[in-house]
């Protein structure tokens, strides 16, 4: 607590060496703590609120160290007066960084030039009334007496500083108890650190309004407060406090369907959300990924941190997939403070999108291809077997008088011989051979390297076992028959004219009383 609740004295106890070096000592810690801090973590504005306020206790503990071993000074209460530079800055810098690592608040936009200068006006203003009360008499009140080593009475000045320090103070750890309700992760260890660093400086201020202070006319405030920012310091190397700047972590980010991992800039896991603990159980804070890079799937081993990216990863062992997300995290001078890695399971969005892709490709009935997609893959074909001159031949076909069949079997006997139709050409063609659904009842096939005497054969074979089918309609045999043309393909012959030349064919097969076979003729260029 602020130096005012200790009790006066007019002489110097016995201990006044070992009391003023333990000062002295703890004071030079603080110190080094705090120039640890700037050296170490200086791009974090949170690091700084820290490193201020350890110099602040530094500056504390030594002047008053100063006092008690009895420093030269310019008057009796010259080092005394000192410190309450340090006094007067401890509560404004706590209530700072309570601000700073509660999550509670938009640090970037509430921690501004205005808001510092109003928070430095109380300190200022009662820093001047202590240093100029010789004129005005509203700080002391006249109760101030030579050789005092703690300030325990004073005026109306003194007592507005005593409440504003305590309302601060209590505002302070007020705001951090509702950061550790919200927080998770190691952002809720780094407050439960700073909440039970605060019960140090209450138990200190209980021992002063008991009277069972084992120094009297000392001050142990600096103790208390120089032990609670010690531990303060402590959360900055145990846990990395500041490697990555807290962001304010609401509810909804821990309920996110999402999961949530932070690494800080040597890849250290700082905070992770529940979804993420759902996926990833035996991650800790404070691991480093790469210790873990054993146990997380092959897939996400060799995950590069080194760009921002986003990528579909498939889990090998189960087939789950993932569309993650990699973001790198900046500080306001482009230096790199971590990553943020998000990412949601996209397995049944994967499987429908598989599934209207299917849908968009093949035909739903039979399980074919398409027209669709027999053009495509037939441009492709046809481009191969013209730059290497291998063969090609494509077989246009229709099935005779199905019309009749739906009108006297009905549709769903219509739709079972689509389907038996187009499982006897399946198993009869190779696998390279592209087979769709052309419209209707017509089917085409493409048959890469392959002449039309080949093809007329693959044609014949699969007309015997047609006639042969085991469908049957109302008890009588359903025997399918169908014509067939055949165009074989030339140098600069596009698809649609060894389609168009195919069709030709087909309709001649027609015209000669169906149930047969006809290659088209060659066009007139070529055949010369």
């Amino acid at each position: 607590m602020p130096e005012h609740f200790f009790l006066a004295t007019t002489t110097l106890v016995p201990p006044v060496l070992w009391y003023g070096t333990a000062l002295f000592a703890i004071g030079l810690i603080c110190l080094i703590l705090a120039l640890q801090i700037f050296l170490l973590a200086r791009h974090s504005p949170d690091a700084i609120t820290l490193g201020l306020l350890l110099i602040a206790l530094s500056w504390w503990d030594i002047t008053y160290a100063l006092y008690w071993i009895d420093a030269p000074a310019p008057t009796d209460q010259f080092w005394v007066d000192v410190t309450y530079v340090g006094v007067v800055s401890t509560p404004t810098l706590i209530f700072i960084f309570a601000i700073q690592i509660s999550g509670l608040f938009d640090s970037s936009r509430l921690l501004r030039w205005p808001f510092f200068l109003v928070m430095a006006i109380e300190p200022i203003l009662t820093l001047l009334a202590l240093w100029t009360d010789q004129w005005h008499n509203l700080f002391f009140a006249g109760l101030r007496t030579n050789y005092q080593g703690v300030i325990l009475r004073g005026g109306l000045l003194f007592w507005s500083n005593v409440i504003y320090s305590y309302l601060l103070l209590l505002l302070s750890l007020s705001i951090l108890a509702a950061g550790y309700a919200r927080a998770n992760g190691i952002f809720r260890k780094q407050i439960l650190i700073v909440l039970l660093s605060f019960a140090i400086t209450w138990a200190n201020s209980i021992i002063f309004v008991t009277g069972i202070n084992p120094l009297p006319g000392t001050d142990n405030t600096p103790f208390a407060f120089s032990i609670a920012s010690s531990l303060f310091a402590y959360a900055l190397f145990r846990y990395r406090l500041f490697d990555v700047v807290p962001i304010a972590r609401s509810l909804v980010i821990e309920q996110m369907k999402d999961g949530v991992l932070v690494l800080d800039a040597n890849k250290r896991i700082v905070d992770i959300n529940l979804a993420g603990q759902q996926w990833l159980p035996y991650v800790a804070i404070g691991d480093s990924l790469n210790q873990l890079r054993d146990q997380l799937p092959v897939t996400l081993q060799q995950l590069p941190l080194d760009h921002d990216q986003r990528l579909e990863v498939t889990l090998e062992r189960t087939g789950r997939v993932l569309d993650l997300q990699v973001t790198q995290i900046y500080d306001l001078h482009h230096r790199l403070l971590g990553h943020l890695i998000v990412w949601r399971e996209i397995t049944d969005f994967k499987h429908l999108q598989a599934q209207l892709q299917h849908f968009a490709n093949y035909d739903p009935l039979t399980g074919i291809y398409n027209r669709r997609e027999f053009v495509r893959l037939a441009a492709i074909e046809l481009g191969r077997a013209q730059r290497y001159e291998h063969d090609l031949a494509l077989v246009l076909i229709d099935i005779d008088h199905f019309k009749a069949i739906n009108d006297r079997f009905g549709h769903h006997t219509g739709d079972e011989v689509l389907r038996y139709f187009a499982a006897v050409w399946t198993a009869e063609k190779r696998a390279q051979d592209i087979f769709a659904r052309w419209g209707g009842e017509e089917f085409i096939l493409l048959l890469p390297e392959t002449n039309q005497q080949q093809a007329r054969q693959l044609v014949e074979r699969v007309r015997g076992k047609t006639l042969t089918t085991p469908l049957a309609a109302h008890n009588e045999p359903l025997a399918i028959k169908f014509s067939a043309g055949i165009s074989t393909h030339t140098r600069d012959e596009t698809f649609e004219q060894l389609a168009q030349r195919a069709d030709v064919a087909l309709y001649q097969a027609k015209q000669n009383g169906r149930n047969q076979t006809i290659i088209a003729e060659l066009p007139f260029a070529a055949g010369q």
